[in-house]
């Protein structure tokens, strides 16, 4: 059994997950996920206004997407 790489795909400043609709169907052979940070997009909360902020979250979100489905 082959384990596909996981490649998350985060967003720059004023955008969204949004961003990677059209990559998104050519990561077929991919673990692919595009988030939003807080804020952003669907996802609620207040806007992250910091890199250290940012990759906090970003490190938590990937931490318990370990033990679920993330695609």
């Amino acid at each position: 059994m082959t384990t596909r790489q996981h490649i998350i795909a985060l967003h720059g400043a004023g955008m969204n997950a949004a961003a990677f609709g059209g990559l998104a169907p050519h990561m077929t052979d991919y673990l692919f996920q595009a988030i939003s940070l807080p804020g952003h997009g669907r996802n609620g909360g207040d806007f992250l206004t910091d890199i250290a902020g940012m990759s906090g979250w970003l490190k938590n979100r990937m931490a318990g997407a370990a033990a679920s489905s993330i695609v």
